[in-house]
């Protein structure tokens, strides 16, 4: 966890690896969705985000905050 929430607009290496999680459990799982992987925090990596969130029964806030990045880490893993 990089120590802050990730929203729409961040950018950086973290918003990257939650890209790449994401895409990782898309390529295993049709429910999950594939994003750019830019390192930007755009619509497309929120509404990922929010399935992800749904799947998980997690808060659904389309952020990714501890709890989120978490449960991310461990299920690709």
């Amino acid at each position: 966890y990089p120590g802050y929430a990730l929203a729409l607009d961040s950018a950086g290496q973290p918003v990257w690896q939650v890209q790449q999680w994401l895409n990782g459990l898309a390529s295993l799982e049709y429910y999950y969705r594939y994003v750019d992987q830019t390192g930007i925090f755009d619509p497309q990596t929120r509404d990922a985000v929010l399935i992800f969130q749904g799947l998980n029964d997690l808060e659904e806030t389309g952020v990714v905050d501890e709890v989120t990045w978490d449960a991310l880490r461990r299920a690709v893993r």
